[in-house]
């Protein structure tokens, strides 16, 4: 079963279903991927690149070390009194000194024609990564061997493709967001409450949870736990606040080549959202 509070209140619950895709059954906290079909475990975007990452580290290591090791070929009478455990020991200091038996053979090989395949892999990590993830360096534009513009449009267009089930996901879990605060507002449902309805030319004010006496009866008049609402999900950028938004959608207005018959409209500059639209068209007609 899911649940969802806040603080001791609880909000939501109901039977988790792991069967995809069943989103509504998704976590509050956005999980915008997909589930693990075994367990119905929500995973994340990068839960497909996690082997490989897992692989590449360990090829790197591998690299690394191939870089900075080497062998060493000697006869057993080379160095008297050592064990090879202990030439290895000397061998890897950087200021080994050693001494060995006149006319033996010490030949010391470095492991770097070892680590050209471990570079080669790691290439091929990368590829699959982005095989796997479905964004290629065209998208990040990074040069590649798709000369034609046609070629580059078409492999950034695929990488766009492969994530827009994300952004749908996105857009279901703020929709749900949105439709547990209405719950939340529709639950306060013993408060009077003044609401606008209309544009401010067909301004209609109503009152909500109205208790009025039928035949006997107390009635509850425009209650908003029963009013047909509905939920649109619209993506507007981020501002820190109503100001900085107003004042971005005046800079965008004034950089129209036609900006000063845009705002002697009032009807035209409400469209976008203006505030005080009126005087505002008001005092550019005076000029």
């Amino acid at each position: 079963m899911r649940v969802l509070f806040s603080g001791e209140a609880l909000l939501e619950y109901g039977p988790l279903e792991p069967v995809l895709p069943d989103l509504p059954d998704f976590t509050y906290i956005p999980c915008l991927w997909t589930r693990r079909f075994e367990d119905g475990v929500p995973e994340g975007w990068l839960s497909v690149m996690k082997d490989i990452q897992r692989e590449s580290n360990y090829r790197r290591t591998k690299l690394v070390n191939n870089l900075n090791s080497f062998k060493a070929v000697i006869d057993s009478d080379a160095f008297q009194g050592k064990t090879p455990e202990q030439v290895r020991q000397e061998l890897k200091r950087p200021d080994s000194v050693l001494i060995k038996t006149p006319g033996s053979m010490l030949d010391i090989e470095s492991n770097q024609g070892l680590a050209a395949g471990q570079f080669e892999m790691l290439e091929r990590g990368d590829y699959e990564l982005q095989q796997v993830s479905g964004i290629y360096d065209d998208a990040l534009g990074k040069e590649t061997n798709a000369q034609s513009g046609v070629a580059i449009q078409q492999r950034q267009i695929n990488s766009v493709r492969n994530q827009v089930f994300a952004f749908d996901n996105l857009r279901m879990m703020k929709k749900r967001e949105a439709k547990l605060l209405l719950d939340l507002i529709q639950g306060g449902g013993d408060e009077f409450m003044e609401a606008q309805i209309l544009t401010e030319e067909e301004r209609e004010t109503i009152l909500l949870n109205v208790v009025r006496e039928v035949q006997g009866e107390k009635v509850v008049f425009n209650d908003i736990r029963t009013l047909p609402l509905s939920i649109y999900v619209e993506e507007v950028p981020d501002f820190e606040s109503s100001l900085q938004e107003q004042q971005e959608a005046l800079q965008a207005l004034l950089g129209n080549a036609n900006a000063s018959l845009i705002m002697q409209s009032p009807l035209f500059m409400k469209r976008m959202g203006i505030r005080d639209y009126e005087e505002l068209a008001a005092e550019m007609k005076q000029l």
